[in-house]
């Protein structure tokens, strides 16, 4: 990897990052937001630039520059606190929130004004959200997790029902062809071929995070296979039918995040790690580096290229 093909927004406990790898390490392009807790992070599908950053207390902000300069929008958000973001694949317009208490935001206007679709009501009472999923084979569908429930819609949010997914949930990955959908969960790693509708334990053991390069070329989870002490990483090339373990992991991992050139990993203090796939195998290369030594500790990374 070269110059700026690929870069990394990282939510902290202290702001939000962007980093990019050059050929003596890794670089901090901009840290803005400081004194925020920076939940959750995502990148726009249509234009790189466009960022968006969910905060513990202080609101939703969209960066329109990389990272380079951030301003709130929150008109509308009845929540200061959002944990998970989406832009949907098919419109960059349409961007979707879920904040705590549960509740589903949506934007038509690119995160100028927000709407609430489904407040607590909808999610039985659940105090917390994990992680969101948007999936567009044909007609959306949308998936969010809370620890111990993992809720359906296929009408925009108007009707949810509740995914026969084990307790535990950690976070939720989307496999090209995007019917294909991956849950960590504290008894497996869980996979539906229907858009969540139905699902199967792939894996079995406690799954701690899960994630899937855009291009859906690499899969990759962290999970703990019953009879072993120490969580591995394991990727695979062809939709989860089979897989290779990487090593296991220098620290307990608890989030990851891929692209088509590496996968990133947050560790359970909140340290952030990289490793790259490696040109002549079907696993990544090794061994894992960390990023940015004084990066505050992370909440949540994302990937995405230029």
């Amino acid at each position: 990897m070269s110059g700026d093909s690929s870069r990394v927004v990282v939510g902290t406990e202290d702001g939000v990052w962007v980093l990019a790898q050059r050929p003596t390490g890794w670089a901090v392009l901009h840290d803005q937001l400081h004194g925020r807790d920076v939940w959750t992070v995502t990148t726009s599908p249509h234009q790189p630039e466009v960022l968006f950053a969910g905060t513990g207390g202080h609101g939703l902000f969209r960066s329109v520059n990389g990272g380079g300069s951030w301003r709130p929008m929150s008109r509308g958000l009845e929540s200061a606190y959002v944990r998970a973001l989406a832009v949907d694949p098919r419109d960059p317009a349409r961007v979707h929130a879920a904040a705590e208490p549960p509740a589903w935001y949506t934007s038509t206007d690119e995160g100028e004004t927000w709407m609430c679709i489904a407040d607590g009501a909808a999610f039985a009472g659940a105090a917390e959200v994990r992680a969101m999923a948007v999936i567009t084979p044909e007609a959306p569908v949308f998936l969010l997790a809370a620890p111990d429930t993992l809720w359906r819609t296929g009408d925009a949010g108007q009707v949810w029902e509740r995914a026969t997914v084990p307790a535990g949930i950690r976070q939720l990955a989307v496999l090209q062809p995007a019917s294909h959908i991956f849950a960590a969960t504290a008894e497996g790693l869980y996979h539906s071929v229907d858009a969540g509708a139905t699902w199967a334990c792939g894996l079995a053991g406690a799954c701690h995070a899960v994630a899937a390069a855009p291009d859906g070329a690499w899969l990759a989870a962290a999970i703990r296979r019953p009879g072993t002490t120490v969580a591995a990483i394991v990727v695979s090339r062809d939709t989860g039918a089979t897989w290779s373990t990487l090593a296991a992991a220098p620290q307990p991992f608890v989030r990851l995040a891929a692209s088509a050139v590496g996968l990133m990993a947050i560790d359970d203090a909140g340290g952030l790690w990289y490793t790259h796939w490696a040109d002549d195998s079907s696993v990544p290369a090794v061994p894992w580096q960390t990023v940015v030594d004084d990066l505050p500790p992370a909440y949540d990374v994302h990937m995405f290229a230029d």
